[in-house]
């Protein structure tokens, strides 16, 4: 028997409603097949490392322990996503399942084949989406972006220059550090949530690339130069 590799397709032409299959060994049943249809694009999947996926495929096709690693199919039969995780609070699917796209998959698989390791690049901030009763608090007209709560000393972001909050402020019955320098856009593209930060920094860059950040300080826009790091080890 001849095998040959699936064709891998472009995960960033994938469409809200578009039919889905999924490939996979759920609890030891080898090549059990489902269909469903894509839910979502661009969640961010937290991780029990400390790190979250970003740009992630939502789908409701059947999928239970033993799915991941499996490929996800468009319905020209090219791989479109690696089943990854479910949302289930019974350990069995109830309609939510996760596939890393591949866009990611293209860039992270040939390194794996040719150095066993991949690194993926970081900046070193913690920050929060936002909304219009953040700018409000920080008496900006902005409602988009992303306000940087936190610098990680010693990270890229903090060599760079980049500032998070001063002050800690009660919101919507949460506290939020506000005060920080808010991001708009990376490399002159609109940025308005974490996830497309991170996206864009999985999709498109690699550690030692600089990005520029258009961000607001007080009532300043800046542009601020970043040269990317190597995501440190989780731990």
């Amino acid at each position: 028997v001849t095998l040959k590799p699936l064709k891998l397709g472009n995960s960033s032409e994938l469409m809200i409603g578009e039919q889905i299959v999924v490939v996979g060994s759920p609890f030891g049943l080898a090549g059990s097949v489902t269909t469903g249809i894509v839910s979502q694009k661009g969640r961010l999947l937290e991780t029990a490392y400390g790190y979250s996926i970003p740009g992630v495929i939502q789908f409701d096709a059947a999928v239970n322990p033993g799915n991941s690693g499996g490929p996800l199919l468009n319905m020209k039969g090219e791989v479109v996503g690696v089943t990854t995780a479910i949302e289930s609070p019974i350990r069995g699917f109830v309609g939510v399942g996760y596939a890393i796209p591949s866009t990611i998959v293209a860039r992270v698989v040939p390194a794996l084949i040719e150095k066993g390791s991949y690194s993926h690049s970081w900046i070193g901030i913690v920050g929060t989406n936002m909304n219009e009763e953040i700018a409000e608090a920080m008496k900006v007209n902005i409602t988009k972006g992303v306000l940087i709560t936190d610098v990680m000393p010693g990270s890229p972001a903090d060599k760079a220059g980049l500032r998070g909050g001063d002050r800690i402020v009660r919101i919507g019955g949460q506290t939020i550090k506000i005060g920080g320098d808010v991001i708009i856009a990376i490399n002159g593209i609109p940025i308005k949530t974490i996830e497309e930060i991170l996206t864009y920094l999985e999709e498109r860059t690699s550690p030692g690339d600089v990005v520029v950040f258009s961000v607001l300080r007080g009532t300043e826009m800046l542009q601020v130069r970043v040269v990317l790091g190597a995501r440190p080890p989780p731990g």
